[in-house]
């Protein structure tokens, strides 16, 4: 039992269901869905085909959010459970769309996955989401809307679910280019994906209309103040409403059509008619009742006559449901008696849904042509073991042979002997030899480029540089650990004694270090510093590596972490030579400074006496081969993750 849940409501309770979950964030509300939720209304109502005119649109406040209370923990702990008591206290079996942004959205992934009988599309907007290849037993129409400049909802994720869905409507917007692309376009595209789809599901458990059999658990109160106003601290709606946005309708009318409009003095909807003007308290016998933006100044959107309208604020309550005991990814526990018997899987059911989902991953995972990461020819192929990413060994070189996380999603790779654990099937690695042995498109320059690589770590000299903090404690007793460790060295190039000094400085304004360490004084953090500080704060470490290395300082620009541990690498290829030959360029930095914060892995190289540092493994490849880089939307990942040019270093002379 979730209890009392608040919503925002609009249209007639007896039109199909459409239900919005937000995001995170301790203003996020039902009130972020109040533009969205008008386009949805006057685009239904112009448009054509089978799709209803009109829908019941119902915006919760999560428990713990707005004027809901409650745990916070439960949209993200228990999804599928909260989500269906809710559209079951609306008196449904099921709900036509579920639309979610950002946590909201990753609830709504699951909900699918844990209750796929539930909805019969989806649509998220920022969407974020763990182990997108489970996504493959989604089968509804899905539509993802991602912004490529985003770093915190990630355009790489976006693109893994893309391929997993077996159904996605998938659309990457760059706002510094494109503008607020989602705020004008996502109801347009709900209901293009409704329309499209609605002959497939519309009488499937009522396509998301009341079921007469089960209660109606709502209260209804507020009317359209209540609706429209703010509470407390609520953010504003998604993109506000601009005249602008008001899609272009047709204006037939006639004389029963009328306009709904708010009386202020009694807090009462009115009803104006079109053509003669003339004012009715009380909705006219089989008017046509024109949708709206209630209460707006400044002008009036063209409208189009629709059936049915209606809106305010109502809670949804599930007080007086059996006990419920909500654990996310078992059955669910029926919410009323009386439920059909086919509504969920049986165990059979399940099982032989999960054997046929889990034949179709392998089938497609065997077919796989390009590298999810660099999107070129793959040869040699990984598969990770735990994102299920397949890299290519161009890609594998410059990558996880270094750093132990997929360059696509970050997820952490299993090592066993020193070595990346690959899970590529005999089916894919005989189709890639295949290819490579008729020299297919693509694979050729691969092939080439790969042996340029595997030479050029023969010849080099490289180590690889750990950084990042520990943490402990809580609140004043709260204690951070800054540490750096040289992990490994190639190349002939020793591990140990590769490094003079290194310096921590809490206060980067005064070029007196907080303290110096000499000598690796922690076992398994190497170089460390310890302090205590209720409060995170900059730790800047300053790395003096032995003078017959050839190498300026190396500035790292940390700011310490509360999570337990945070630790990032960089892989520094040192110059070769190290003392060039007479009128060759030589290294004349100082030092080389990288803003570590947000922490993030690093390449380091030197190019003609210059060093070269970036966070984008692409940048350090085009380095060391002389080859153009590819841009970041060409590989798989976010490029909002970092700045343009991908680099965040100062050199200093």
């Amino acid at each position: 039992d979730f209890g009392d849940v608040f919503a925002r409501c609009v249209g007639d309770p007896k039109d199909p269901l459409i239900l919005y979950i937000h995001g995170s964030g301790p203003c996020n509300s039902s009130m972020f869905w109040n533009k969205l939720v008008m386009d949805v209304a006057m685009l239904a109502s112009a448009g054509s085909g089978d799709l209803p005119k009109s829908f019941y649109q119902v915006a919760i406040d999560c428990p713990g959010y707005a004027r809901s209370p409650g745990d916070k923990q439960s949209i993200r702990s228990y999804p599928g459970a909260l989500i269906s008591n809710i559209v079951r206290a609306l008196g449904r079996k099921t709900v036509a769309c579920l639309v979610g942004s950002s946590q909201g959205a990753c609830a709504t992934l699951n909900c699918a996955l844990e209750c796929p009988k539930l909805m019969h599309t989806l649509a998220v907007v920022h969407p974020v989401g763990h182990a997108p290849h489970r996504y493959t037993a989604i089968a509804q129409p899905s539509l993802l809307i991602f912004d490529t400049e985003d770093a915190g909802h990630p355009v790489s994720v976006g693109r893994q679910m893309r391929r997993h869905l077996p159904n996605p409507r998938y659309f990457e917007f760059t706002r510094s280019v494109d503008g607020d692309w989602e705020v004008h376009h996502t109801g347009e595209e709900m209901i293009a994906m409704m329309l499209e789809t609605y002959p497939g599901w519309k009488n499937k458990r009522l396509g998301g209309r009341r079921d007469k059999d089960l209660p109606d658990l709502t209260r209804v109160a507020g009317g359209f103040n209540g609706w429209n106003d703010k509470h407390g601290e609520e953010f504003d709606a998604w993109g506000g409403y601009d005249e602008a946005d008001a899609p272009d309708l047709p204006t037939a009318v006639n004389e029963n059509c009328w306009r709904a409009k708010l009386d202020k003095s009694t807090n009462t909807i009115v009803y104006e008619n079109v053509v003669t003007g003339r004012i009715a308290r009380v909705r006219p016998p089989g008017a046509q009742v024109l949708v709206e933006r209630l209460g707006h100044k400044g002008g009036t959107a063209t409208p189009e006559p629709t059936e049915k309208s209606g809106d305010g604020a109502g809670e949804a309550e599930a007080a007086g449901a059996p006990k419920l005991e909500p654990k996310a990814g078992k059955p669910l526990i029926p919410l009323f008696e009386g439920m059909d018997e086919d509504d969920d899987e049986d165990d059979e059911e399940r099982q032989a849904r999960e054997a046929k989902e889990a034949t179709a991953l392998l089938e497609q995972e065997a077919a796989q042509k390009d590298c999810d990461f660099c999107r070129k020819a793959l040869i040699q192929p990984i598969r990770l073991t735990k994102c299920r990413c397949a890299l290519c060994a161009c890609c594998v070189e410059v990558t996880v042979r270094y750093m132990r996380e997929c360059p696509v999603c970050d997820t952490p790779v299993d090592v066993k002997g020193g070595k990346v654990v690959s899970d590529a099937s005999p089916e894919l690695l005989a189709q890639v030899e295949e290819r490579v042995k008729s020299s297919d498109s693509g694979t050729e320059g691969q092939v080439a480029l790969l042996q340029q690589l595997v030479d050029l770590r023969q010849e080099s000299q490289r180590l690889v540089l750990q950084y990042g903090n520990t943490s402990s404690g809580s609140g004043s007793k709260r204690s951070y650990t800054t540490f750096f460790k040289v992990i490994s060295a190639e190349g002939g190039v020793p591990e140990k004694g590769s490094v003079l000094k290194v310096d921590f400085n809490i206060n980067p304004g005064y070029s007196k270090p907080t303290a110096t360490v000499k000598e690796a004084n922690n076992k398994s953090l190497g170089y460390a510093f310890e302090y205590a500080m209720a409060r995170a704060y900059p730790c800047h470490m300053t790395v003096h590596f032995k003078p017959e290395l050839g190498l300026p300082k190396l500035v790292i620009e940390h700011y310490v972490r509360d999570e337990p541990k945070t630790s990032r690498r960089i892989l520094l290829q040192l110059p070769h030579p190290r003392l060039p030959p007479a009128g060759a360029p030589r290294i004349t930095e100082k030092e080389v400074a990288f803003d570590a914060d947000p922490p993030e892995n690093a390449w380091l190289a030197f190019q003609a006496g210059k060093s070269v540092l970036t966070t984008a493994p692409q940048n350090f490849l085009a380095t060391l081969t002389g080859l153009t880089p590819l841009p970041a939307d060409a590989v798989g990942r976010s490029s909002s993750k970092r700045s343009s040019a991908s680099t965040r270093s100062r050199s200093r002379g």
